[in-house]
This record gives C-alpha cells, sequence and structure tokens, in this order.
C-alpha cells in the first residue's frame, strides 16, 4: 500500500530501522509494530502497535482496536505537516528482511539512486522489502513514480496518462 511507503520514509527519517514481516509473523524485539490487520497481531505486551487503515481517506479505523494501539488516521491529523531532521547514521541498517536473511540495508545502501530515468509504474504485488528499495532507488534518481494497488487493471489509458515510460510490474 502507499502508506507503507509513505510511513518508512517517516520511520527512516528518525533513523529508525525498518523491518518487513507478514501478518501473524512474530517481527522479533521491536519498539513500534504497524500494520493495517490488527486481528493478526503477534508481538509482546510493551510494543506500542500503529493501526493504520488503509482507505486513503480514513478518518479513523473502521474495527475493533488492539488494547493500547493507537489509531493512525485519528492521531496523524492532531499534528502539523512539519519536520525537523536530525542526522542520522547512514552506516545504521535501515531495512531488514522479514526473514533477516541477508543481514539488511544501510541507509547509505537504501538510498543510492537506482532505476530507470522517467516517470516508471511500480505495483503492490511486490512483497514490501522489494518494493521499498526500488521505490528509494527511483526517488533517489529523481525519477516519478505510479504505485497502483494490486488488482488495478493497468490500461493503456492510464499508461499515456501517467507517462508512465517504464514499468516494474514486468519481468523479475
Amino acid at each position: 500500500h502507499w502508506k507503507s511507503a509513505a510511513l518508512a520514509l517517516a520511520c527512516w527519517h528518525l533513523g529508525a530501522e525498518l523491518r518487513c514481516v507478514a501478518p501473524g509473523t512474530d517481527p522479533g524485539t521491536v519498539d513500534l509494530f504497524v500494520t493495517a490487520y490488527p486481528q493478526t497481531l503477534n508481538v509482546g505486551g510493551s510494543v506500542e502497535v500503529l493501526v493504520v487503515p488503509l482507505p486513503s481517506l480514513a478518518m479513523s479505523y473502521d474495527g475493533e482496536l488492539p488494547v493500547g494501539a493507537t489509531d493512525y488516521a485519528s492521531e496523524v491529523r492532531a499534528y502539523a505537516d512539519s519536520y525537523f531532521p536530525s542526522p542520522i547514521d547512514t552506516s545504521a541498517v535501515a531495512l531488514v528482511p522479514g526473514d533477516g536473511s541477508d543481514g539488511g540495508q544501510s541507509f547509505s545502501e537504501l538510498f543510492t539512486p537506482a532505476g530507470a530515468e522517467g516517470t516508471t509504474l511500480a505495483t503492490t504485488a511486490w512483497p514490501l522489502e522489494r518494493l521499498l528499495p526500488a521505490l528509494v532507488g527511483l526517488w533517489a534518481n529523481g525519477t516519478p513514480v505510479v504505485l497502483v494497488e494490486e488488482g488495478v487493471t493497468i490500461t493503456d489509458r492510464l499508461l499515456s496518462g501517467e507517462r508512465v515510460v517504464n514499468r516494474l510490474d514486468q519481468g523479475a
């Protein structure tokens, strides 16, 4: 979901390590667990939980929240759109795949410009740990990205209207 990319960028602005896990999977030791599916929650009791409703204009999460969980849509409206950056350690780990297999990517590795130039179409059908590095590399390259939800039909009209010249939804 596009909100996953937005929240990942917010975490990285703070220098946080992001770990992608499948719903219902134990994420290990974390400070904050972000989910759109609180019914699949599998975290320890002292972890802060942020529940994100997926509809773009949702004013609140439409469901029952676990005890102590925060409704992202309700909470975010109380804050101004401002950010005061602090330096982060660019050698620190920024992204760890859910299985932890490759040890993760540092901030400097993740934010290295990559990909083709020209508007690029990506789809949320890719796993988040694969999609996020592709998006960040394209953005670092100055490349606009059209992110399409899984299940949306990609038509010639969409491609021409968005001036797409590259597609990440085809091939490996």
